[in-house]
């Protein structure tokens, strides 16, 4: 017969010890992960701000129509901006869809562009109704919970998140009606 002796054999307080010891050990590797996970997020959060109105108007030929649409109302003005340019402010409604947008039609003032509509400035693009496609699949009717899921945390109140990206100084805001996504509004940053 084989003799143990006590000290062989761990007792509980020794295993929950060793376990306590590599959970610990863990730590600073979570800390590492999460701050991971949060700077992918806020990558992905700048480049939706960016970004995220070319995947909803990517089916756009404005000023005519978006998504196969003609749109619903529109206003149209001239003016001159503050560095020597012309301009032609359009103000788009379609349904569920609301775009303004600059066309640059002299620069400087009295020197004409040619096609002047090939390349407009978007100034801001809100939509209202979930039958207009939006990257990552964060349309209008998704809960809150998925948003901050693929974007982050951000910034606002009860009733609003905001994505900023810092660098290029565009923003995307979506605002909540019982949790869910009931408008989202970006605001492309434009020096004009």
């Amino acid at each position: 017969m084989k003799m143990i002796f006590p000290s062989t054999i761990p007792t509980p307080r020794v295993v929950l010890g060793l376990v306590f010891a590599q959970l610990i050990a863990l730590v600073p590797m979570s800390d590492g992960l999460a701050a991971d996970t949060a700077a992918q997020l806020k990558r992905q959060a700048d480049d939706f701000a960016s970004n995220g109105i070319n995947f909803t108007l990517k089916e756009c030929n404005l000023p005519n129509v978006c998504g196969g649409k003609s749109f619903r109302s529109h206003q149209k003005a001239k003016r001159e901006t503050g560095n020597d340019a012309v301009v032609e402010e359009r103000k788009l409604k379609f349904d569920g869809l609301y775009i303004e947008v600059l066309y640059e039609l002299e620069y400087p003032a009295g020197t004409r562009i040619k096609n002047p509509y090939k390349h407009p400035f978007i100034e801001g693009v809100t939509i209202t109704k979930p039958n207009w496609p939006v990257a990552h699949g964060l349309r209008v009717g998704v809960t809150r919970e998925t948003v901050t899921q693929v974007l982050g945390k951000g910034s606002g109140v009860e009733n609003s998140i905001e994505y900023v990206n810092d660098t290029k100084q565009d923003s995307v805001i979506f605002f909540f009606k019982n949790n869910h996504v009931e408008k989202i509004q970006w605001t492309p940053w434009n020096d004009g």
